[in-house]
């Protein structure tokens, strides 16, 4: 029986990913069906609902996300709703991140190909 994170309908959190909801909420449930703890796979939404937020925040849509969005996330002083502010994410919750993109990609949301390379996400653009 597949596993179900999914949060409840009326759940909100500081870092709400609005559109990008349904999406989160798919990765949630991919990861859980991956045989990920329940911690884990909250690190992972934690930093997909960042994501979201910071690509709203910068006016750009999922169709923008290309090989520079995941160092723009990682290297943006963070003034994003909640807890989290600083200089930059950290390199593992930006991997975290670029695990949720890899995902994107995946699914066929994103448009550019995210591969993996030396056990790290990697973004590759494609031509």
């Amino acid at each position: 029986m597949p596993h179900s994170l999914t949060s409840p309908a009326d759940q909100t959190w500081h870092l709400d990913p609005g559109s990008l909801r349904p999406l989160v909420d798919l990765f949630t449930d991919h990861l859980a069906n991956l045989g990920h703890t329940a911690h884990t796979v909250g690190g992972y939404s934690g930093a997909a609902r960042h994501f979201a937020v910071w690509l709203h925040l910068a006016g750009k849509g999922v169709a923008d996300i290309d090989a520079n969005t995941r160092t723009a996330f990682a290297s943006h002083p963070c003034r994003c709703p909640g807890i989290r502010r600083g200089d930059q994410v950290s390199a593992k919750y930006a991997r975290r991140a670029g695990r949720f993109v890899q995902f994107l990609s995946e699914c066929g949301v994103a448009n550019k190909l995210v591969s993996r390379h030396s056990g790290y996400d990697v973004l590759v653009v494609l031509g």
